[in-house]
Protein backbone atom coordinates (compact mmCIF):
# COMPACT_ATOMS: atom_id res chain seq x y z
CA UNK A 1 0.00 0.00 0.00
CA UNK A 2 2.80 2.39 0.94
CA UNK A 3 4.60 1.62 -2.31
CA UNK A 4 1.43 2.38 -4.26
CA UNK A 5 1.04 5.70 -2.43
CA UNK A 6 4.64 6.68 -3.20
CA UNK A 7 4.14 5.83 -6.86
CA UNK A 8 0.92 7.83 -6.86
CA UNK A 9 2.76 10.86 -5.46
CA UNK A 10 5.40 10.47 -8.18
CA UNK A 11 2.76 10.34 -10.89
CA UNK A 12 1.09 13.43 -9.38
CA UNK A 13 4.37 15.36 -9.44
CA UNK A 14 4.91 14.41 -13.09
CA UNK A 15 1.40 15.59 -13.97
CA UNK A 16 1.92 18.91 -12.15
CA UNK A 17 5.22 19.43 -13.99
CA UNK A 18 3.56 18.63 -17.32
CA UNK A 19 0.76 21.13 -16.65
CA UNK A 20 3.27 23.82 -15.64
CA UNK A 21 5.28 23.23 -18.81
CA UNK A 22 2.13 23.39 -20.96
CA UNK A 23 1.05 26.70 -19.36
CA UNK A 24 4.54 28.23 -19.66
CA UNK A 25 4.84 27.27 -23.34
CA UNK A 26 1.36 28.59 -24.15
CA UNK A 27 2.17 31.91 -22.49
CA UNK A 28 5.43 32.20 -24.42
CA UNK A 29 3.63 31.39 -27.70
CA UNK A 30 1.00 34.05 -27.04
CA UNK A 31 3.67 36.69 -26.34
CA UNK A 32 5.41 35.79 -29.61
CA UNK A 33 2.11 35.92 -31.51
CA UNK A 34 1.31 39.29 -29.95
CA UNK A 35 4.68 40.72 -30.97
CA UNK A 36 4.20 39.42 -34.52
CA UNK A 37 0.73 40.96 -34.76
CA UNK A 38 2.02 44.25 -33.36
CA UNK A 39 4.82 44.30 -35.94
CA UNK A 40 2.16 43.98 -38.65
CA UNK A 41 0.24 46.92 -37.19
CA UNK A 42 -2.68 44.79 -35.96
CA UNK A 43 -3.14 46.30 -32.52
CA UNK A 44 -6.35 44.48 -31.66
CA UNK A 45 -4.90 41.05 -32.43
CA UNK A 46 -1.73 41.89 -30.51
CA UNK A 47 -3.76 42.97 -27.51
CA UNK A 48 -5.78 39.74 -27.62
CA UNK A 49 -2.60 37.63 -27.63
CA UNK A 50 -1.05 39.61 -24.78
CA UNK A 51 -4.22 39.20 -22.69
CA UNK A 52 -4.13 35.45 -23.28
CA UNK A 53 -0.47 35.35 -22.25
CA UNK A 54 -1.32 36.98 -18.92
CA UNK A 55 -4.11 34.46 -18.35
CA UNK A 56 -1.60 31.63 -18.92
CA UNK A 57 0.18 32.64 -15.73
CA UNK A 58 2.39 30.19 -13.84
CA UNK A 59 5.13 30.35 -11.18
CA UNK A 60 8.61 31.37 -12.40
CA UNK A 61 7.32 32.28 -15.90
CA UNK A 62 8.57 35.58 -17.33
CA UNK A 63 6.02 35.62 -20.17
CA UNK A 64 3.36 37.36 -18.09
CA UNK A 65 5.78 40.17 -17.25
CA UNK A 66 6.69 40.59 -20.93
CA UNK A 67 3.04 40.62 -21.97
CA UNK A 68 2.16 43.27 -19.38
CA UNK A 69 5.13 45.41 -20.42
CA UNK A 70 4.11 45.12 -24.07
CA UNK A 71 0.54 46.17 -23.25
CA UNK A 72 1.78 49.14 -21.24
CA UNK A 73 4.02 50.18 -24.15
CA UNK A 74 1.06 49.96 -26.54
CA UNK A 75 -1.03 52.15 -24.23
CA UNK A 76 1.69 54.77 -23.87
CA UNK A 77 2.26 54.83 -27.64
CA UNK A 78 -1.46 55.27 -28.30
CA UNK A 79 -1.70 58.08 -25.75
CA UNK A 80 1.35 59.81 -27.25
CA UNK A 81 -0.32 59.60 -30.67
CA UNK A 82 -3.46 61.21 -29.27
CA UNK A 83 -5.56 58.03 -29.31
CA UNK A 84 -6.79 58.24 -25.75
CA UNK A 85 -9.72 55.88 -26.32
CA UNK A 86 -7.48 52.98 -27.39
CA UNK A 87 -5.00 53.77 -24.62
CA UNK A 88 -7.86 53.60 -22.11
CA UNK A 89 -8.99 50.25 -23.54
CA UNK A 90 -5.48 48.84 -23.20
CA UNK A 91 -5.05 49.98 -19.60
CA UNK A 92 -8.45 48.50 -18.77
CA UNK A 93 -7.31 45.22 -20.31
CA UNK A 94 -4.17 45.31 -18.18
CA UNK A 95 -6.26 45.81 -15.04
CA UNK A 96 -8.88 43.16 -15.87
CA UNK A 97 -6.20 40.63 -16.84
CA UNK A 98 -4.40 41.10 -13.52
CA UNK A 99 -7.62 40.72 -11.57
CA UNK A 100 -8.36 37.56 -13.56
CA UNK A 101 -5.21 35.88 -12.19
CA UNK A 102 -5.59 37.19 -8.64
CA UNK A 103 -5.43 34.65 -5.82
CA UNK A 104 -4.58 35.17 -2.15
CA UNK A 105 -2.11 37.81 -3.31
CA UNK A 106 -2.30 40.10 -6.34
CA UNK A 107 0.49 39.28 -8.82
CA UNK A 108 2.29 42.33 -10.26
CA UNK A 109 0.39 44.64 -7.91
CA UNK A 110 2.55 47.65 -8.83
CA UNK A 111 1.46 47.27 -12.48
CA UNK A 112 -2.16 46.98 -11.39
CA UNK A 113 -1.97 50.22 -9.38
CA UNK A 114 -0.21 51.99 -12.24
CA UNK A 115 -2.94 50.88 -14.67
CA UNK A 116 -5.63 52.21 -12.32
CA UNK A 117 -3.91 55.59 -12.14
CA UNK A 118 -3.70 55.72 -15.93
CA UNK A 119 -7.36 54.70 -16.31
CA UNK A 120 -8.49 57.38 -13.86
CA UNK A 121 -6.42 60.07 -15.61
CA UNK A 122 -7.68 59.12 -19.08
CA UNK A 123 -11.32 58.88 -17.98
CA UNK A 124 -11.04 62.37 -16.50
CA UNK A 125 -9.39 63.71 -19.67
CA UNK A 126 -12.19 62.45 -21.91
CA UNK A 127 -15.56 64.27 -22.16
CA UNK A 128 -17.86 63.45 -19.23
CA UNK A 129 -20.60 60.95 -20.04
CA UNK A 130 -22.49 61.37 -16.75
CA UNK A 131 -24.45 64.56 -16.05
CA UNK A 132 -23.13 64.83 -12.49
CA UNK A 133 -19.54 64.88 -13.77
CA UNK A 134 -20.00 67.76 -16.18
CA UNK A 135 -18.41 70.89 -14.85
CA UNK A 136 -16.20 69.10 -12.36
CA UNK A 137 -12.47 69.84 -12.53
CA UNK A 138 -10.42 67.15 -14.24
CA UNK A 139 -8.40 66.54 -11.07
CA UNK A 140 -11.59 65.87 -9.08
CA UNK A 141 -12.95 63.48 -11.70
CA UNK A 142 -9.61 61.64 -11.79
CA UNK A 143 -9.54 61.32 -8.00
CA UNK A 144 -13.12 60.01 -7.89
CA UNK A 145 -12.45 57.53 -10.67
CA UNK A 146 -9.32 56.26 -8.92
CA UNK A 147 -11.19 55.83 -5.62
CA UNK A 148 -13.85 53.80 -7.41
CA UNK A 149 -11.27 51.62 -9.14
CA UNK A 150 -9.50 50.91 -5.87
CA UNK A 151 -12.61 50.02 -3.93
CA UNK A 152 -11.74 46.66 -2.39
CA UNK A 153 -14.29 43.94 -3.17
CA UNK A 154 -11.73 41.14 -2.96
CA UNK A 155 -12.25 38.01 -0.86
CA UNK A 156 -10.83 38.16 2.66
CA UNK A 157 -7.15 37.21 2.66
CA UNK A 158 -7.48 35.83 6.20
CA UNK A 159 -10.35 33.50 5.31
CA UNK A 160 -8.60 32.53 2.08
CA UNK A 161 -5.61 31.40 4.15
CA UNK A 162 -7.92 29.56 6.53
CA UNK A 163 -9.52 27.79 3.57
CA UNK A 164 -6.12 26.77 2.18
CA UNK A 165 -4.96 25.57 5.59
CA UNK A 166 -8.08 23.46 5.97
CA UNK A 167 -7.66 21.97 2.52
CA UNK A 168 -3.99 21.21 3.23
CA UNK A 169 -4.87 19.50 6.52
CA UNK A 170 -7.64 17.51 4.86
CA UNK A 171 -5.46 16.19 2.02
CA UNK A 172 -2.41 15.87 4.25
CA UNK A 173 -4.41 13.76 6.69
CA UNK A 174 -5.42 11.41 3.89
CA UNK A 175 -1.79 10.92 2.81
CA UNK A 176 -0.71 10.58 6.45
CA UNK A 177 -3.22 7.77 6.92
CA UNK A 178 -2.07 5.98 3.76
CA UNK A 179 1.65 6.34 4.40
CA UNK A 180 1.85 6.04 8.18
CA UNK A 181 -1.27 4.44 9.61
CA UNK A 182 -1.10 1.37 7.38
CA UNK A 183 1.87 -0.85 8.23
CA UNK A 184 3.91 -2.82 5.70
CA UNK A 185 2.04 -5.98 6.65
CA UNK A 186 -1.22 -4.10 5.92
CA UNK A 187 -2.33 -3.99 9.54
CA UNK A 188 -3.59 -0.76 11.02
CA UNK A 189 -1.70 1.41 13.50
CA UNK A 190 -4.69 2.54 15.56
CA UNK A 191 -2.98 5.55 17.15
CA UNK A 192 -1.77 6.98 13.86
CA UNK A 193 -5.06 6.12 12.19
CA UNK A 194 -6.97 8.04 14.87
CA UNK A 195 -4.70 11.10 14.60
CA UNK A 196 -4.73 11.18 10.79
CA UNK A 197 -8.49 10.58 10.74
CA UNK A 198 -9.05 13.47 13.14
CA UNK A 199 -6.82 15.64 10.93
CA UNK A 200 -8.96 14.79 7.91
CA UNK A 201 -12.21 15.63 9.71
CA UNK A 202 -10.91 18.87 11.25
CA UNK A 203 -9.27 19.96 7.99
CA UNK A 204 -12.46 19.31 6.04
CA UNK A 205 -14.51 21.27 8.60
CA UNK A 206 -12.11 24.23 8.43
CA UNK A 207 -12.23 24.11 4.61
CA UNK A 208 -16.05 24.27 4.66
CA UNK A 209 -16.02 27.21 7.08
CA UNK A 210 -13.47 29.00 4.90
CA UNK A 211 -15.65 28.51 1.82
CA UNK A 212 -18.64 30.05 3.61
CA UNK A 213 -16.71 33.01 5.01
CA UNK A 214 -14.40 33.93 2.12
Amino acid sequence: MKRIAVRGCGVLLILVAAVWLKVALEARAEVSAGAAAEAKGDREAALTHYRRAVHWTSPFSGSVERALDAMAAMARAAEAAGDRVFALDVWRDVRSSLYAIRHVLIPHEEKLRASEEKIAALVAALPATVTEDRGKPEAVRSSEALAMLRRDNAPSVLWSLVLLAGFGAWIGGVFWFILCAIRDDETLDLRRAAISGATVVIGFAIWIVGLRMI
